[in-house]
């Protein structure tokens, strides 16, 4: 595993915290935001209703197209649809606008956390971890939790369409949802699998970017001391070796979520295919099964959304490399005290 991602180990002050308890981290840099995030889950609401909207018009439209065939119904379709896209915009508009403020403010929380534990930290922590790897912690995994939050709430969105998808395909067939219910271990199966290669190629890749901001660092911190020395090509060579290593690890991780959704799009194809050679409802097919498999995807490439908040708070949690009697300040009770012994001995005297 290590020819294959690089090699780069953790730091020691890494810790393993559980799901339950980073949640618990998170929801209070979000608790002070309540308003927005009502206003926010509103709009979620409007966003999935309006996503659900389409394909259940399409589907109506063709099932009143194939009855009666009036020219009437593909203008009012048309026309509701054109609605239902103003709407689904105008409320996506609104959410990822508010979105963008409360993410903002939230890691603009989780850097100011993050630098004072850091400014906090005595100098024993610096003298076994560089700190370009901490600048690291504090700007690039900060800012790619909030692409992850971002990623996230798309998912949840999908999640209602989905659900309300599901609600009309049951009223409409039950065979047919049972059928494409089915499909759905083979698509989940094959986002776990990518979604456990991309938690991996993800985390490398954030530590070979902490690599290169601490080769950065400490060459242009001690770019003096190189220059007096005429050291320039070494330090050159080590930026080189360092910056391909990143490279070669951020082209794995590209390829890696590159793969995911050319992947699950065939597995969608299979879940169209099966369910229309089954019962004989092709357009219900093709428009429920791309749904379930698109939300199911997107579980993938978003990685693990409580990998890069375990890395920022382990930063904050981090002890110090002495222990707590060493630094535990003396007791004010205590006196010392010294005596002189004038005595001279013998042989002096």
């Amino acid at each position: 595993m290590a020819a294959v991602f690089g090699g780069l180990q953790a730091d020691n002050y890494d810790r393993q915290y559980s799901d339950r308890y980073l949640l618990r981290r998170i929801i209070t840099y979000f608790a002070r935001y309540k308003t927005q995030l009502i206003w926010i889950t509103f709009t979620f609401l409007i966003v999935s209703i309006a996503s659900a909207l389409p394909p259940i018009l399409i589907a109506d439209g063709v099932t009143v197209l194939q009855e009666n065939g009036h020219d009437n119904v593909i203008a009012l379709l048309i026309g509701a649809l054109f609605v239902t896209a103003i709407i689904q915009y105008g409320a996506n508009w609104v959410r990822r606008y508010l979105l963008s403020v409360v993410i903002g403010s939230v890691v603009a929380n989780l850097r100011k956390d993050a630098f004072a534990a850091a400014v906090e930290r005595d100098l024993a922590f610096y003298d076994t971890h560089k700190s370009g790897k901490i600048v690291s912690r504090i700007t690039s995994d900060t800012q790619e939790f909030g692409d992850v939050v971002l990623l996230t709430s798309d998912v949840f969105a999908q999640l209602v369409q989905v659900v309300l998808l599901l609600l009309v395909l049951m009223s409409r067939s039950v065979s047919l949802t049972l059928v494409l219910l089915l499909t759905l271990p083979m698509i989940v199966g094959a986002a776990t699998a990518f979604r456990w290669m991309a938690r991996i190629v993800t985390r490398q890749g954030s530590r070979a970017m902490a690599a290169v901001n601490d080769t950065i660092q400490e060459t242009v911190t001690g770019i003096s001391v190189a220059k007096n020395f005429r050291k320039e090509s070494m330090i050159y060579d080590e930026f080189v070796k360092i910056n391909t290593q990143s490279y070669n690890i951020n082209m794995k991780r590209g390829f890696v979520l590159a793969l995911i959704f050319p992947v699950l799009n065939a597995l969608a194809g299979f879940a169209i295919a099966i369910p229309s050679a089954i019962v004989s409802t092709l357009p219900a097919a093709m428009i429920a099964a791309p749904a379930f498999s698109s939300t199911t995807s997107r579980f993938a490439p978003s990685s693990s959304p409580l990998r890069t908040p375990r890395r920022i708070l382990a930063l904050v949690g981090a002890s110090s490399p002495f222990s707590s009697e060493m630094l535990a300040p003396l007791n004010p009770s205590s006196e010392g005290s010294s005596s002189y012994d004038s005595t001279v001995p013998s042989s002096f005297r």
